[in-house]
């Protein structure tokens, strides 16, 4: 009996295990812009006193949990879909998020776009961005999965913060590219109810034998 129970929960469950999905992502930062010109980001960036602002590594990764099923509520309105969590680094630097009240999502017929706030901005909070684009209209009846193997490319850019740099007080900010997106591995429902029919197909094997040796 107790099989029976944890097969028809493993049933039960199995769709809702598919979402949320975390979303692995790479690119790298091609440019650092300030207000005293654009920086090389393969050049360490450097405060006068002494403190590294961008290590000069340009390469970027990053993560990106999306439930499609979620209902959403930020500046961005309300909707279904929703960004539960998401962080970056590159250059040494990291960012992070979870929907804030302040965000925004939008979905293109054939993009992703959303914007999020920060707390460590220059200026307070400010905002970071991130766009992932694909083949075809994948989102024309609105949100959904992201669909990996069509992903054509992606960019992001960050909040702008405040260093003095050669002693003048500098505004910068990244930007960069989305080169590959790649989903985690989840089990989906087709592949857990074949393993419920295994171990159902067990215990009815075993309970066969048993009735036959009480025989």
């Amino acid at each position: 009996m107790r099989s029976i129970i944890s097969i028809l929960l493993l049933l039960v469950s199995s769709v809702s295990w598919a979402v949320p999905i975390t979303y692995y992502f790479e690119g790298r930062t091609t440019r650092i812009f300030s207000n005293v010109g654009d920086q090389d980001p393969l050049a360490p960036l450097v405060r006068d006193d002494g403190v590294v602002i961008t290590n000069g590594d340009a390469t970027m990764t990053g993560q990106i949990v999306f439930d499609p099923a979620a209902i959403r509520s930020g500046a961005g309105g309300t909707g279904q879909g929703e960004v539960l969590s998401w962080s970056f680094s590159t250059l040494g630097l990291s960012y992070q998020g979870a929907g804030g009240a302040f965000h925004f999502l939008t979905f293109l017929d054939n993009a992703f776009r959303y914007a999020d706030e920060v707390p460590t901005g220059g200026y307070g909070p400010d905002v970071v961005s991130m766009g992932f684009d694909f083949n075809g209209t994948p989102f024309l009846s609105g949100p959904d999965d992201f669909p990996v193997n069509r992903f054509t490319g992606g960019m992001f850019s960050t909040a702008i913060d405040l260093a003095v740099v050669n002693d003048v007080v500098t505004m910068y900010g990244l930007g960069g590219e989305i080169t590959t997106l790649r989903a985690l591995s989840v089990p989906g429902p087709s592949s857990l109810m074949t393993m419920a029919a295994g171990m159902f197909l067990i215990w009815w094997r075993r309970r066969f034998k048993n009735r036959t040796r009480l025989r």
